[in-house]
């Protein structure tokens, strides 16, 4: 594969991609990939890489396949190497950012908690299982 390659030559990514989808948690950024693939957008989700390499790779591979319609998610920038992956990105393509207000976002995060089964509350005269 040469994108390790051209990665470590320090090569921007193919140009193939039309805007930067940038992005934070509890901001509706699901509802908003959906829409964008709805409408034919490639757009690069899957924001789990450790590394900037890794993503550098994924995203080469994508943007390698897909010519038209393509965005590159920034939804990360607490991975390994953040700026040197930043410093490989073209600064003239322009982006969507999805914003939303603190104290939204915060309500959001305060009550999207995952209970673990044992531990359910059931509403409505259902029993309590501890």
């Amino acid at each position: 594969m040469i994108a390790p390659i051209f990665y470590k030559l320090s090569k921007p990514l193919p140009p193939h991609y039309q805007f930067y989808f940038i992005t934070y948690h509890a901001t509706g950024h699901n509802a908003m990939m959906d829409f964008l693939k709805y409408c034919g957008v490639s757009i690069n989700g899957d924001c789990q890489e450790i590394n900037s390499l890794e993503r550098y790779k994924k995203n080469y591979e994508t943007l390698s396949r897909f010519h038209t319609h393509c965005s590159l998610a920034l939804c990360e920038y607490n991975f390994k190497d953040f700026y040197q992956y930043t410093h490989l990105l073209n600064a003239r393509v322009p982006a969507l950012l999805l914003v939303r207000d603190p104290i939204s976002v915060l309500k959001s995060c305060i009550n999207f908690v995952a209970t673990p089964k044992e531990k359910t509350i059931n509403g409505g005269g259902g029993k309590i299982n501890s």
